[in-house]
């Protein structure tokens, strides 16, 4: 099993029939400073001698991160309008008034859903959605009221357009992730040359007799 880092709180984990076992501590065989059941597995009182203890840790973990495109201005109190370094894409069939609530949003702009945007560090809803008010009506649905999506798109200029006005000096961040493949197309695992590839292959596999 790998040394943990404890002074680097980075511990080594362990997997029992399930259970996710991080250790800060390891002296030839033993692990010590436990902590069980890490995230939400269940935790057995007892495990039967030759149960299977696997090595979970980070060296085992397929090594790949998303490319993020990061976008942060400043609202300027006048604008509705960010600035993005891409062009953000349309979700298929939510330009059109009768598949996507708007109100104030123009016509040609609908939802986009490869990108986050927060407003003061608050994430913006990116679709419609109907929020029951008693004041309007006692009875579900008839006190439905649809609000509008938070942002959107149009599809055709490197810019995000929020619902509401933001007031001046507030923060916008605008964050797109960027996926990566694991096989060029037409190549298969077992031929490419990425690093995810590589490490799957490296990995041993217990075939069943």
């Amino acid at each position: 099993m790998p040394e943990p880092l404890r002074s680097q709180n980075r511990p080594g984990v362990i997997t029992i029939n399930g259970e996710r076992i991080e250790y800060l501590g390891k002296t030839d065989s033993t692990l010590t400073y436990l902590r069980r059941g890490t995230l939400g597995t269940g935790i057995a009182a007892v495990y039967p001698v030759g149960e299977m203890v696997r090595d979970s840790g980070t060296e085992q973990t397929i090594p790949y991160k998303d490319n993020v495109i990061d976008t942060v201005v400043v609202a300027t109190g006048s604008s509705r309008l960010v600035p993005v370094e891409f062009t953000p894409t349309v979700q298929s069939g939510t330009t059109s008034g009768t598949s996507w609530y708007r109100d104030t949003i123009p016509t040609g702009y609908g939802q986009c859903n490869e990108i986050e945007v927060f407003v003061a560090g608050r994430r913006l809803r990116k679709h419609p959605m109907a929020i029951f008010d008693a004041n309007t009506g006692p009875d579900s649905p008839t006190g439905d009221i649809q609000h509008e999506a938070e942002f959107s798109v149009n599809g055709t200029t490197g810019e995000v357009r929020l619902t509401e006005m933001p007031a001046a000096g507030v923060l916008i961040r605008v964050q797109k992730r960027l996926g990566r493949v694991w096989d060029p197309a037409g190549v298969g695992l077992a031929n490419a040359t990425t690093d995810q590839a590589k490490f799957i292959r490296a990995a041993t596999v217990n075939l069943p007799s």
